[in-house]
C-alpha cells in the first residue's frame, strides 16, 4: 500500500490539473452575453473565444508531445499549470473583446503542454490492467470541472461580475503547480534529436489559417481564399512529414496500426459533433429563454455532473470488457444528446433540455475513459507518449472542427449582427449545426463499433 501512495499522490495531482483546464473551458460560455454586452461585441467575436483555444491547442500539442518525449514531459506539465493561471488571470485585466481574445490564445498555448503529457504520465504510472480505471478517474476530474465552471461562472458573475470569473479560476492551476513542484519530480534532459521546426511551423500555419478562414466565411472572398490557403498548408505538411528523416508524425507507423487509426478516428469523429454544445446553449438559455447567467449555470452543470458521476464506472468496464463496446454504448448516448438539440426552439420546455444535457453527461462518460485506453493499449510502453499527444490531438482537431462549423454558420448567417436582434436566425443557425453533429457522431459510433485488431503484446 505505501508503495501505491506516491502514484496516488501523482494521479491527484494530474487529476487536478485536468480539472483546471476543463474548468477553463467551461466558464467561458456563460459571462459571454455580459462581455458581449460591455464590449458591444458580434456573435463573430464571442465564437472566436472558443474557436482561437481549441484551434491553437491543436497546433501546438504534436510539436509539444514530440518535444516531450525529447526532454521532460514532467516539466512542461509544470509550465503549462504556471502558465494557464497566469493567462486566466489577465482575462480579467483586458479592456477590449480583442485582447481577451489574444489572452485567451495565450490560455491555449499553455493548456497544449497540460494536454499532450498528462495522459502519457497517467499511462506510465497506472497498475497493469487498471489504466481504464487511472484514465477514469482523470476524466471524472475532468468532468468535475466541466460541471461546476458553469454554474461557478454564473454565480460569479450575476453577483461579483464577469471578470472575478477569471480572476478565481486563477487560482486552481496556480495551487496545482505549487504542489506539483513536490509531487511530480523533474528530470529534465537535453533534446538528442533535434525538434523538425520547419514541419512544426507548416502545421501550425496551416491550423491557424483554418481558424481564419472559419471566422471569415461569408464576409467577402477572403475567406475563401483563406480556406483554400489552410488546403495547401495542410498538404504541405504531409509532404514534409513523408519526405521527412525526422517527422513530427511516423505516418506509415501509424498507418499501420489499425486499432490505433480506428480509436483515434472515432475520437475525431466524436468530438467533431459536440463541443460547440455548450456554447450555443449558453446562448440559448439567455438569449432565447431568457435565463440569467447564474440560471443557465445551473442547467448547463447538469451534463458535467452526471459526466464526473459515472466517468470512473466507464473506465472500470473498460478494463473488463472489449473497450470498444463501450466507447460504442457512450457514442450511441452522445448521438440522441445531438438529435435531441436539433430539435429545440424557442418554446422548448425545461425537461427537453435537461434530457439534452443527461444524454451528454452519460455519453461522455461512458465514451471517454474505454477510447483513450483503446488509444493507450494499441501502442507499447516505448511510444505512450505519441499515443497521448496523437488521443490529444484528435479530440482537440475535433473540437476545432466542432466550434468552426458553429464560428462559419454564425458567420455566414448572422454576420456581424448582435444575436439578440436576430434569435429566430440564431435559432436556425442551432438547428443546422446540431444537425451536422448528429451526422458526424453517427459516423463515429458506427466506426467504433468494428471489433479492433488485438492489442500488442
Amino acid at each position: 500500500m505505501a508503495e501505491d501512495r506516491p502514484r496516488w499522490l501523482l494521479i491527484a495531482f494530474i487529476a487536478l490539473s485536468q480539472f483546471a483546464s476543463a474548468f477553463m473551458h467551461a466558464i467561458v460560455g456563460v459571462p459571454l452575453p455580459t462581455m458581449a454586452r460591455e464590449f458591444g461585441a458580434s456573435g463573430l467575436e464571442l465564437s472566436l473565444l472558443d474557436t482561437v483555444f481549441l484551434g491553437a491547442a491543436a497546433a501546438l500539442l504534436m510539436p509539444i508531445g514530440r518535444f516531450a518525449d525529447a526532454t521532460d514531459k514532467n516539466s512542461l506539465f509544470k509550465w503549462g499549470l504556471i502558465g494557464l493561471g497566469i493567462a486566466t488571470f489577465a482575462i480579467g485585466l483586458q479592456p477590449s473583446m480583442p485582447l481577451v481574445i489574444a489572452m485567451r490564445f495565450l490560455q491555449a498555448v499553455a493548456a497544449a503542454f497540460l494536454i499532450a503529457t498528462s495522459m502519457a504520465i497517467v499511462a506510465d504510472i497506472a497498475p497493469k490492467g487498471q489504466l481504464g480505471r487511472f484514465v477514469g478517474l482523470a476524466i471524472g476530474a475532468t468532468y468535475i470541472g466541466l460541471a461546476s465552471g458553469p454554474y461557478y461562472a454564473g454565480l460569479v458573475t450575476t453577483h461579483l461580475g464577469w471578470r472575478w470569473v477569471f480572476f478565481l479560476a486563477a487560482i486552481p492551476p496556480l495551487a496545482a503547480y505549487l504542489l506539483s513542484r513536490f509531487t511530480l519530480p523533474s528530470r529534465w534532459r537535453m533534446p538528442t534529436v533535434p525538434i523538425n521546426a520547419i514541419n512544426s511551423a507548416l502545421l501550425v500555419a496551416a491550423i491557424a489559417t483554418l481558424i481564419a478562414a472559419s471566422a471569415t466565411l461569408g464576409r467577402g472572398p477572403a475567406g475563401y481564399v483563406l480556406l483554400a490557403a489552410a488546403a495547401i498548408l495542410g498538404a504541405a505538411y504531409l509532404a514534409a512529414e513523408r519526405r521527412s528523416a525526422n517527422p513530427l508524425l511516423d505516418l506509415g507507423a501509424i498507418a499501420a496500426n489499425r486499432r490505433l487509426t480506428q480509436a483515434l478516428l472515432v475520437q475525431f469523429l466524436v468530438y467533431c459533433g459536440t463541443v460547440g454544445t455548450t456554447f450555443l446553449l449558453s446562448i440559448y438559455l439567455q438569449v432565447i429563454q431568457g435565463y440569467s447567467p447564474e440560471g443557465a449555470g445551473e442547467i448547463l452543470i447538469v451534463g458535467p455532473v452526471v459526466m464526473a458521476l459515472f466517468a470512473p464506472l466507464g473506465g472500470r468496464l473498460a478494463d473488463r470488457f472489449p473497450p470498444h463496446l463501450i466507447t460504442f454504448m457512450g457514442g450511441t448516448f452522445i448521438l440522441c444528446q445531438t438529435v435531441l438539440a436539433a430539435f429545440l426552439d424557442a418554446g422548448s420546455g425545461l425537461a427537453h433540455i435537461l434530457a439534452v444535457m443527461v444524454f451528454q453527461g452519460l455519453g461522455f462518460a461512458f465514451f471517454s475513459a474505454p477510447n483513450i485506453s483503446n488509444i493507450m493499449t494499441s501502442v507499447v510502453p516505448a511510444e505512450r507518449g505519441m499515443a497521448s499527444a496523437l488521443s490529444a490531438e484528435m479530440r482537440s482537431l475535433g473540437m476545432m472542427v466542432s466550434m468552426a462549423i458553429v464560428t462559419v454558420l454564425i458567420s455566414v448567417r448572422l454576420g456581424t449582427a448582435a444575436i439578440s436582434s436576430v434569435p429566430d436566425r440564431y435559432l436556425s443557425v442551432m438547428t443546422l449545426v446540431f444537425v451536422a453533429f448528429s451526422v458526424l457522431t453517427a459516423l463515429g459510433v458506427a466506426v467504433s463499433l468494428r471489433k479492433p485488431p488485438p492489442a500488442p503484446a
